[in-house]
């Protein structure tokens, strides 16, 4: 169950950090 929980945790803040960089990328474009 731990192993989930991390799991999720870890993809959770991996999905944020590509939405920020993404928005960051699109931002340094224009």
């Amino acid at each position: 169950m731990c192993d989930v929980v991390l799991r999720l945790k870890v993809g959770c803040e991996l999905g944020i950090a590509g939405h920020k960089a993404w928005l960051c990328y699109l931002v340094n474009w224009q």
